[in-house]
Protein backbone atom coordinates (compact mmCIF):
# COMPACT_ATOMS: atom_id res chain seq x y z
CA UNK A 1 0.00 0.00 0.00
CA UNK A 2 1.56 3.53 -0.99
CA UNK A 3 -1.97 5.50 -0.75
CA UNK A 4 -5.59 3.65 -0.89
CA UNK A 5 -9.00 5.43 -1.40
CA UNK A 6 -12.08 3.09 -0.32
CA UNK A 7 -15.62 4.48 -1.52
CA UNK A 8 -18.45 3.60 0.30
CA UNK A 9 -20.41 5.86 -2.07
CA UNK A 10 -20.14 6.86 -5.85
CA UNK A 11 -20.39 10.81 -5.85
CA UNK A 12 -20.68 12.52 -9.44
CA UNK A 13 -20.90 16.35 -8.17
CA UNK A 14 -20.55 19.24 -10.24
CA UNK A 15 -18.75 23.02 -9.45
CA UNK A 16 -18.21 21.04 -5.93
CA UNK A 17 -15.79 22.58 -3.41
CA UNK A 18 -13.39 20.87 -1.33
CA UNK A 19 -12.10 21.74 2.09
CA UNK A 20 -8.88 20.22 4.01
CA UNK A 21 -8.41 20.15 6.96
CA UNK A 22 -5.07 18.10 8.63
CA UNK A 23 -2.12 18.53 11.01
CA UNK A 24 -0.34 21.99 11.36
CA UNK A 25 0.89 25.08 12.84
CA UNK A 26 -1.91 24.66 15.89
CA UNK A 27 -3.49 22.30 14.38
CA UNK A 28 -6.02 24.86 13.36
CA UNK A 29 -7.22 23.26 9.73
CA UNK A 30 -7.65 19.72 11.56
CA UNK A 31 -9.57 21.65 14.56
CA UNK A 32 -11.92 24.12 11.82
CA UNK A 33 -12.70 20.96 9.74
CA UNK A 34 -13.69 18.71 12.90
CA UNK A 35 -16.03 21.23 13.62
CA UNK A 36 -17.42 21.69 10.49
CA UNK A 37 -18.22 18.00 10.61
CA UNK A 38 -19.75 18.05 14.05
CA UNK A 39 -21.96 20.87 12.76
CA UNK A 40 -22.91 20.20 9.85
CA UNK A 41 -23.34 16.39 10.41
CA UNK A 42 -21.89 15.29 6.39
CA UNK A 43 -21.80 11.95 4.92
CA UNK A 44 -18.62 9.45 5.01
CA UNK A 45 -18.06 8.47 1.68
CA UNK A 46 -14.40 7.32 1.63
CA UNK A 47 -11.63 7.06 3.46
CA UNK A 48 -7.83 7.16 2.80
CA UNK A 49 -5.35 5.30 3.84
CA UNK A 50 -1.59 4.91 3.58
CA UNK A 51 1.93 3.79 3.93
CA UNK A 52 3.26 7.02 3.95
CA UNK A 53 1.77 7.60 7.60
CA UNK A 54 3.42 6.74 10.96
CA UNK A 55 2.91 3.04 11.76
CA UNK A 56 1.04 3.83 14.37
CA UNK A 57 -2.63 2.17 15.42
CA UNK A 58 -4.85 4.22 17.52
CA UNK A 59 -7.25 2.71 20.47
CA UNK A 60 -10.70 4.02 20.40
CA UNK A 61 -12.69 4.13 23.36
CA UNK A 62 -14.37 0.64 22.69
CA UNK A 63 -11.07 -0.83 22.59
CA UNK A 64 -11.20 -1.33 18.58
CA UNK A 65 -7.60 -0.77 16.89
CA UNK A 66 -7.53 2.53 14.53
CA UNK A 67 -5.15 3.22 11.98
CA UNK A 68 -4.16 6.62 10.84
CA UNK A 69 -6.24 7.68 7.94
CA UNK A 70 -8.47 10.11 6.33
CA UNK A 71 -11.80 10.74 5.66
CA UNK A 72 -14.19 12.06 2.83
CA UNK A 73 -17.51 13.52 3.92
CA UNK A 74 -19.91 15.40 1.89
CA UNK A 75 -22.51 18.39 2.69
CA UNK A 76 -24.80 18.05 -0.13
CA UNK A 77 -26.53 21.00 1.07
CA UNK A 78 -23.44 23.42 -0.11
CA UNK A 79 -21.60 20.68 -2.48
CA UNK A 80 -18.90 20.50 -0.25
CA UNK A 81 -16.48 17.84 0.20
CA UNK A 82 -15.03 18.03 3.55
CA UNK A 83 -11.06 16.50 4.38
CA UNK A 84 -10.31 15.52 7.54
CA UNK A 85 -6.95 13.64 7.89
CA UNK A 86 -5.02 12.07 11.06
CA UNK A 87 -1.93 12.95 9.85
CA UNK A 88 -0.01 14.41 6.92
CA UNK A 89 2.77 12.35 5.25
CA UNK A 90 6.29 11.92 7.17
CA UNK A 91 8.33 12.32 4.09
CA UNK A 92 8.41 15.02 1.12
CA UNK A 93 7.95 11.91 -1.11
CA UNK A 94 5.31 11.02 0.65
CA UNK A 95 3.79 14.05 0.38
CA UNK A 96 3.76 14.46 -3.38
CA UNK A 97 2.38 10.88 -3.19
CA UNK A 98 -0.49 11.60 -1.06
CA UNK A 99 -1.49 15.48 -2.63
CA UNK A 100 -1.63 13.64 -5.95
CA UNK A 101 -3.60 10.86 -5.12
CA UNK A 102 -6.56 12.97 -3.31
CA UNK A 103 -6.31 16.32 -6.04
CA UNK A 104 -6.96 13.09 -8.33
CA UNK A 105 -9.91 11.56 -6.46
CA UNK A 106 -11.76 14.91 -6.14
CA UNK A 107 -10.85 15.84 -9.88
CA UNK A 108 -12.72 12.23 -10.46
CA UNK A 109 -15.52 13.81 -8.55
CA UNK A 110 -16.47 17.13 -9.51
CA UNK A 111 -14.62 19.29 -7.58
CA UNK A 112 -13.88 22.64 -8.81
CA UNK A 113 -12.65 24.96 -5.71
CA UNK A 114 -9.94 23.95 -3.37
CA UNK A 115 -9.89 25.54 0.21
CA UNK A 116 -6.80 24.63 2.14
CA UNK A 117 -6.72 25.68 6.10
CA UNK A 118 -3.34 26.21 8.08
CA UNK A 119 -1.85 28.51 10.46
CA UNK A 120 1.30 30.85 10.70
CA UNK A 121 2.89 30.96 14.10
CA UNK A 122 3.13 34.45 15.79
CA UNK A 123 3.63 36.26 19.76
CA UNK A 124 -0.19 36.97 21.08
CA UNK A 125 -2.02 39.71 19.15
CA UNK A 126 -5.53 40.20 20.44
CA UNK A 127 -6.60 40.37 16.56
CA UNK A 128 -5.70 37.66 14.33
CA UNK A 129 -4.76 37.89 10.70
CA UNK A 130 -5.56 35.54 8.08
CA UNK A 131 -3.20 35.41 5.06
CA UNK A 132 -3.95 34.30 1.59
CA UNK A 133 -2.27 32.20 -1.01
CA UNK A 134 -3.93 31.46 -4.56
CA UNK A 135 -3.23 28.67 -7.42
CA UNK A 136 -3.40 31.62 -9.70
CA UNK A 137 -2.87 35.55 -9.45
CA UNK A 138 -6.57 36.27 -11.27
CA UNK A 139 -7.82 34.40 -8.28
CA UNK A 140 -7.62 37.46 -5.68
CA UNK A 141 -10.11 39.40 -7.12
CA UNK A 142 -12.49 36.57 -6.31
CA UNK A 143 -11.85 36.33 -2.62
CA UNK A 144 -11.73 39.95 -2.26
CA UNK A 145 -13.74 41.53 0.05
CA UNK A 146 -13.50 39.28 3.01
CA UNK A 147 -9.98 40.52 4.92
CA UNK A 148 -7.94 38.09 3.60
CA UNK A 149 -4.67 39.95 3.18
CA UNK A 150 -2.52 38.62 -0.16
CA UNK A 151 -0.76 41.59 0.11
CA UNK A 152 2.33 40.48 3.03
CA UNK A 153 2.14 36.62 2.65
CA UNK A 154 4.78 36.64 0.49
CA UNK A 155 6.78 38.89 3.06
CA UNK A 156 5.83 37.71 6.45
CA UNK A 157 5.08 33.80 5.64
CA UNK A 158 7.01 32.82 2.55
CA UNK A 159 6.95 29.35 2.42
CA UNK A 160 4.34 26.44 3.32
CA UNK A 161 5.55 23.19 4.30
CA UNK A 162 3.71 20.36 3.28
CA UNK A 163 0.14 18.95 1.84
CA UNK A 164 -1.51 22.45 2.45
CA UNK A 165 0.81 24.20 0.07
CA UNK A 166 1.05 21.42 -2.19
CA UNK A 167 -2.53 21.03 -2.51
CA UNK A 168 -2.72 24.88 -3.20
CA UNK A 169 0.06 24.84 -5.55
CA UNK A 170 -0.61 21.53 -7.71
CA UNK A 171 -4.62 22.29 -8.01
CA UNK A 172 -4.23 23.96 -11.17
CA UNK A 173 -2.32 21.00 -12.75
CA UNK A 174 -5.91 19.40 -12.30
CA UNK A 175 -7.26 22.29 -13.48
CA UNK A 176 -9.06 23.41 -10.27
CA UNK A 177 -8.58 26.62 -8.55
CA UNK A 178 -7.05 27.12 -5.32
CA UNK A 179 -7.20 29.05 -2.13
CA UNK A 180 -5.40 28.64 0.88
CA UNK A 181 -5.99 30.18 4.38
CA UNK A 182 -3.10 30.69 6.91
CA UNK A 183 -4.73 32.15 10.28
CA UNK A 184 -1.96 33.79 12.80
CA UNK A 185 -1.86 30.90 15.45
CA UNK A 186 0.13 32.23 18.99
CA UNK A 187 -0.38 28.69 20.96
CA UNK A 188 2.28 26.89 22.44
CA UNK A 189 3.24 23.31 20.72
CA UNK A 190 1.33 20.50 20.83
CA UNK A 191 -1.92 22.60 21.97
CA UNK A 192 -4.43 22.98 19.66
CA UNK A 193 -5.78 26.79 18.20
CA UNK A 194 -9.31 27.31 19.16
CA UNK A 195 -8.83 30.79 18.80
CA UNK A 196 -7.24 30.42 15.11
CA UNK A 197 -9.94 27.72 14.47
CA UNK A 198 -12.96 29.71 15.23
CA UNK A 199 -11.40 32.87 12.89
CA UNK A 200 -10.85 30.59 10.37
CA UNK A 201 -15.09 29.09 11.12
CA UNK A 202 -15.98 32.44 11.03
CA UNK A 203 -14.65 33.19 7.34
CA UNK A 204 -15.48 30.18 5.94
CA UNK A 205 -19.18 30.74 7.05
CA UNK A 206 -19.23 33.96 5.35
CA UNK A 207 -17.65 33.13 2.37
CA UNK A 208 -19.92 29.70 1.72
CA UNK A 209 -22.70 30.79 3.45
CA UNK A 210 -22.99 28.14 6.09
CA UNK A 211 -25.13 28.31 9.48
CA UNK A 212 -22.75 27.31 11.80
CA UNK A 213 -23.21 27.77 15.93
CA UNK A 214 -19.88 28.77 17.05
CA UNK A 215 -21.14 28.96 20.65
CA UNK A 216 -18.93 25.41 21.41
CA UNK A 217 -16.09 27.06 19.82
CA UNK A 218 -16.54 29.95 21.96
CA UNK A 219 -16.45 27.87 24.99
CA UNK A 220 -13.55 26.26 24.05
CA UNK A 221 -11.67 29.45 23.41
CA UNK A 222 -12.02 30.24 26.58
CA UNK A 223 -10.75 27.23 27.99
CA UNK A 224 -7.86 27.71 25.79
CA UNK A 225 -6.75 31.20 26.90
CA UNK A 226 -7.22 30.25 30.71
CA UNK A 227 -4.95 26.93 29.97
CA UNK A 228 -2.44 29.49 28.44
CA UNK A 229 -2.63 31.68 31.31
CA UNK A 230 -1.89 28.65 33.69
CA UNK A 231 0.88 27.69 31.59
CA UNK A 232 2.57 30.90 30.95
CA UNK A 233 2.47 31.33 34.87
CA UNK A 234 4.03 28.00 35.14
CA UNK A 235 6.97 28.69 32.80
CA UNK A 236 7.21 32.52 35.05
CA UNK A 237 7.45 30.08 37.55
CA UNK A 238 10.35 27.83 36.41
CA UNK A 239 12.00 30.75 35.60
CA UNK A 240 12.33 32.17 38.75
CA UNK A 241 13.12 29.32 40.28
CA UNK A 242 15.89 28.32 37.43
CA UNK A 243 17.43 31.72 38.15
CA UNK A 244 17.11 31.45 42.24
CA UNK A 245 19.10 28.10 41.70
CA UNK A 246 21.73 29.92 39.50
CA UNK A 247 21.90 33.27 41.90
CA UNK A 248 22.48 30.83 44.44
CA UNK A 249 25.12 29.00 43.24
CA UNK A 250 27.26 31.64 41.93
CA UNK A 251 27.06 32.84 45.62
Amino acid sequence: MVVEIIEHKKLKLKNAIFIEGMPGVGNVGQVTVGYLIEQLKPELFAELYSSHFNHVVLIKPNAVAQPLMGYFYYYKPKNLIIYYGDQQAMTPEGTYELVNHILKFIKKIGVETVITLGGVQTTYKKTVKVYGVVSEESLKNEFDGYGIDFENVSQNVGSIIGAIGMLTAFSKRYNMKSLCLLVESSTLPLIPDQRGARVLLELLSKMLSLDIDLSKMEKKVKEQQELMKKLTKTQEVEKVEEETKRLSYLG
